[in-house]
């Protein structure tokens, strides 16, 4: 019998609201540690004031190579609560905001780097309280995010098209502080076009699944002008060949329906009842110029909406899968997307075949005003011949105030195949401890579990890691990674 699985998950766009999400977290009831070692002085640098009390800490710099004036170690924000942090011993990121407490009005001076890192930074599901890692404005429409099975939205659409579950990636409705009073929140609508994040700021979002946050954004394709012409729009301006992905609303386009490219001008065919919205391209994680879309969509609600992808048995991409939904057929993208629009209501048969794996079929429900999405996963006709590659998994003890964390244990197997598995447990400290799993195929995916103790209490976490080099190595520093 095929191995194929369907999955349908009718979508309601809808924006959060404040009944939505709870209320903005207040400080930390504990006063956070002194520092058991002051800073040396920052010569030079950027001076930052913090009144008495408690207040929040948001760094003009993307990472912090020296911070002096401090008292007391620091709180960060994470799906457990309040961690503590050693300024001394822990290079401080200054996407995100910290919280600070003095017991006397203080000056602080920071020295760090301003350069851009390609290292999203992750939001767990929560209230996460974000800095402003830069001496500038920074517009919110420069931000980008990406979801766990790799779509990539701005903050707009992340805060107002639904996810799976009904919801969007992230609530509308934020909350901007200033570091000098963490109680005077301010309400910012980061759907707006308007919405910037000043220095000295921090801003408290929330997220309804974990998704990364990219603060590199703006460097993408610069689009100076676009005309629409039916279903075909054509873009103009600078860096065009460079785009990577493309959305409306949040929906991917397949790369199959970009008609033309070259450096200064895109012609691109958008999927049928995507007229209206927001386009954006995007280099990498990077979204470039948004551009508004306005065209004639009849009676929307009265069809329906149907999306979905095609992978294989491993959960990988099929490109030119041929999608049969009733009387009309398209072909999956590069990234084993496809769309449809303006169905009619009713009961439709989905038939899916693809070169080399075998058939698949199933069954799907349209309702009017609505979009359902649809995952499909093929197996192989014939067993595949697989390379295998070497995988190193690292793991590294860490601190939460004056506890520290060492390596238990550390298990892993191949998903799908739990006969192929390792594990290995120690009872005492040290710096690292590395477990050689072997051979294992390429393009399989590996779960491993980490257990950490710290004699007492232990913390465990767990991840999924595709194989995809020889030698690869796999590094792992806290649950939180």
């Amino acid at each position: 019998m095929p191995r194929t699985r369907f999955a349908l998950l009718g979508l309601m766009l809808a924006t959060a609201s404040l009944a939505q999400t709870p209320p903005v977290p207040l400080p930390p009831v504990a006063q956070p540690p002194i520092l058991a070692t002051a800073p040396a002085p920052v010569q030079g640098g950027t001076k930052l004031q913090l009144p008495a009390g408690w207040s929040i800490l948001s760094l003009p710099v993307l990472e912090a190579r020296a911070l002096s004036g401090l008292d007391h170690q620091l709180y960060r924000q994470s799906s457990e609560g309040f961690v503590v942090v050693d300024p001394a011993r822990t290079p401080l990121d200054g996407r995100m905001a910290y919280w600070t407490y003095s017991d006397r009005p203080q000056s602080l001076r920071v020295l760090g780097s301003g350069q851009a890192r390609a290292a999203p930074l992750r939001l767990f599901a929560g209230w996460n309280l974000l800095g402003c890692p830069s001496s500038q404005v920074l517009p919110l429409a420069n931000l980008s995010l990406q979801s766990p099975d790799g779509q990539l939205a701005v903050l707009e659409q992340a805060a107002t098209t639904p996810a799976p579950g009904n919801r969007p990636w992230i609530a509308v409705n934020a909350f901007r502080v200033r570091s000098q009073n963490p109680f005077e929140v301010v309400p910012v609508d980061i759907a707006a076009s308007n919405a910037t994040l000043a220095p000295g700021e921090a801003l408290w979002v929330y997220a309804f699944q974990p998704v990364e946050l990219h603060y590199d954004g703006g460097g993408g394709p610069r689009v100076a002008s676009s005309r629409s012409e039916g279903q075909t729009v054509t873009l103009t301006g600078s860096g065009l060949d460079k785009t990577d992905n493309l959305t409306v609303q949040g929906v991917p386009i397949p790369a199959g329906n970009i008609l033309q490219a070259s450096p200064d001008k895109m012609v691109v065919r958008l999927p049928e009842g995507l007229t209206q919205g927001t386009l954006v391209p995007y280099q990498g994680a990077n979204p470039g110029t948004r551009v508004q879309l306005r065209g004639d969509t009849a009676d929307p609600l009265s069809l329906g909406l149907l999306s979905g992808k095609v992978v294989d048995s491993d959960g990988q991409p099929l490109a030119g899968a041929q999608v049969q939904v009733g009387e009309q057929s398209l072909l999956s993208g590069v990234d084993g997307r496809f769309y449809l629009a303006k169905l009619p209501t009713g009961t439709y048969t989905v038939q899916v075949t693809a070169a080399d794996y075998k058939p698949g079929s199933g069954t799907v429900a349209i309702s009017p005003g609505k979009h359902s999405t649809l995952l499909v996963s093929l197996s192989p006709t014939q067993p595949r011949v697989e390379q295998s590659a070497r995988v190193y998994l690292t793991a590294y003890p860490y601190q939460v105030g004056q506890k520290r964390y060492w390596v238990k244990s550390i298990r892993a197997w191949q998903v799908g195949n739990y006969d192929r598995r390792s594990y290995d447990s120690w009872w005492i400290d040290a710096s690292s401890r590395q477990l050689d799993w072997g051979e294992a195929p390429l393009g399989r995916r590996i779960r491993i579990e980490i257990t950490w103790s710290d004699g007492r209490q232990e913390k465990f976490a767990a991840w999924d890691r595709r194989v995809y080099k020889d030698w690869q190595q796999e590094r792992f520093y806290s649950p939180w990674d």
